[in-house]
């Protein structure tokens, strides 16, 4: 068995695409652990992963004129 961490930025494009991923290495008997923040729990702990929060801005990136779209 195989431990996995998973340390993600908490937006829907990067959360919701590892999700399967996730799943599939839970499914086949591997260790993961997720951390992200506390909005994203419920979807994360479906998959069965263990998760750990951590506090994010929600505005951590408007203010930063290279990353503001």
């Amino acid at each position: 068995m195989a431990r996995v961490l998973v340390v993600i930025t908490p937006a829907e494009g990067h959360v919701n695409p590892s999700l399967g991923l996730v799943t599939q290495l839970i499914d086949s008997g591997e260790e993961v652990v997720y951390v992200c923040t506390e909005e994203y729990r419920s979807r994360i702990e479906q998959t069965g992963a263990q998760f750990i929060t951590y506090p994010f801005p929600q505005d951590a990136f408007s203010h930063d004129p290279v990353l503001k779209p």
